[in-house]
């Protein structure tokens, strides 16, 4: 008997054993079930479930900043890219960690990228040349289209040459959330360029911090109409670019870019964000930037801008809109101009406020159709050319009675049908225009109305009635134009 049960005690080890075995192979999964808690959920296996996402340990990555994890990570990227369908993609995973790449990665079509935030998942890239990220479509080695990039960091503190974060090229609807992309300082090109006929792609509280040049978005042909167009960057920080001399952000013959709700700031670039049109482009129009704050941009380098609007006299900017957006910078750091416009037309200024400022507005020549209302600002070279800059309505009988008016300190009756009209905020000089008339109430009927005496302060109407005899006017209306 005793020999029996040493047979079985053999069996039931062996199996055991062979079950353990299995259990730790690439197969062991599949063996165990799953249900999720909850009515109606139905049986699975773990394998199932554990494949739904994949991530780039599950190819070897480390981690820890010295491995190289380039072939691991790219790896993980084949294997959730789908080049048939976005419905077989998958979510690629980057846990927690430091991973150093040694050669660009190519982002395949659909893939989704998550991190666990910018300051935990960090990418670190060595490399002297070419981007850490490619979305090159016109290779047919990358896309990125129909996808989402989250919570993960570039960090470029280990590149040189011409080695940057990521490029975009011919890629479309794909959204970028909470990235960061910073200290590509000791490289000659932007941390990140969107180049060719991107669109619809949607940057949402992304990070630029401590690089040389931030961010380029830029046609490759533009007379062959590949340009970048519709691309938003909402809740975002560009700030500390390192290097004085030039550009820290350049749209360049593109169409409706927007900056929403962005913060510019410590950028010691020459001008901060320029948006450029040149005799190539197929467009240069419809950009946006509204409810921004710029702070301490320009590192008060003689000539240095905020924002640079500038096209070329054969082919204008036209149809920017900057709205809403604050300026506020110290004594030293301030750019000399916040906003400087050069060949452009159907451009609106409007509802922006800075403090201690420059010259708001630079005027650089050959700029139409300008419409600028920002209150609280310093010195503007442009103006709005049929924007009253002000004007009233008061009864002049006898005496004057002020019925509304605007920009407008006093108003006094000298004599009979005389008045003078003292200004709140001076014009530039005494060329400018005021229209007025009146009529007297006794007669209905319009009187006779001149201007004289005008200078950058005052001006005088005068009302007579059809033979020329001055008469007070029972209501008076004027307005101003001019700069």
């Amino acid at each position: 008997m005793s020999g029996y049960f040493m047979a079985v005690k053999s069996a039931i080890a062996k199996a055991i054993a062979s079950l353990s075995a299995s259990l730790a192979g690439s197969a062991g999964a599949g063996l165990v079930g799953f249900k999720q808690n909850g009515v109606g959920a139905v049986a699975r296996f773990v394998q199932d479930k554990l494949r739904e996402t994949i991530s780039v340990k599950d190819f070897g990555a480390v981690g820890d900043g010295v491995a190289d994890d380039t072939a691991a990570i790219q790896a993980a990227i084949d294997a959730a890219g789908n080049w048939a369908s976005v419905v077989f993609a998958k979510t690629l995973y980057i846990p927690s960690g430091t991973y150093k790449i040694t050669s660009t990665l190519l982002i395949r079509p659909y893939v989704s990228i998550q991190g666990d935030g910018n300051s935990r998942t960090v990418i670190k890239p060595t490399m002297s040349a070419g981007p850490a990220f490619s979305s090159d479509a016109t290779t047919g080695q990358a896309e990125a289209y129909l996808a989402r990039f989250s919570e993960f960091a570039i960090d470029g503190i280990n590149c040189t040459g011409t080695a940057y974060a990521w490029l975009f090229k011919v890629n479309k609807n794909s959204r970028f959330n909470q990235l960061r992309f910073w200290n590509f300082s000791n490289t000659s090109v932007p941390a990140v360029s969107i180049e060719s006929a991107c669109y619809l792609l949607h940057f949402d509280q992304c990070h630029w911090y401590g690089n040389k040049f931030h961010l380029q978005v830029i046609a490759t042909n533009a007379a062959a109409g590949l340009f970048p167009t519709t691309c938003l960057f909402n809740a975002c920080i560009f700030e500390q670019s390192t290097v004085q001399g030039v550009d820290a952000i350049v749209v360049r013959d593109a169409s409706s870019i927007k900056f929403e709700n962005c913060i510019f700031q410590a950028n010691k670039a020459y001008t901060n964000l320029l948006f450029e049109g040149t005799a190539n482009a197929a467009t240069s129009h419809d950009h946006i930037v509204r409810d921004c704050w710029f702070e301490d941009n320009g590192d008060g380098q003689a000539n240095s801008n905020g924002i640079y609007l500038k096209g070329v006299s054969s082919k204008k900017m036209n149809g920017v809109i900057i709205e809403g957006n604050r300026f506020h910078q110290s004594t030293a750091n301030k750019p000399n101009y916040q906003l400087r416009l050069e060949h452009t037309d159907k451009v609106y200024i409007q509802n922006n406020a800075e403090g201690y400022g420059g010259t708001f507005l630079k005027n650089s020549g050959n700029n139409t159709n300008t419409f600028i209302e920002s209150r609280n600002v310093s010195a503007c070279e442009l103006s709005f050319p049929v924007q009253a800059k002000a004007w009233g309505n008061f009864g002049g009988k006898t005496s004057v009675s002020r019925n509304v008016d605007f920009n407008v300190s006093n108003i006094v009756r000298n004599s009979a049908g005389s008045y003078t009209v003292t200004l709140t905020n001076a014009m530039s000089s005494s060329y400018y225009a005021v229209v007025a008339c009146a009529e007297d109430g006794s007669l209905y009927s319009a009187l006779l109305c001149s201007v004289s005496g005008l200078s950058s302060t005052t001006f005088n109407i005068n009302v007579a009635s059809g033979n020329s005899t001055p008469i007070d006017g029972r209501t008076v209306f004027f307005a101003v134009f001019g700069v």
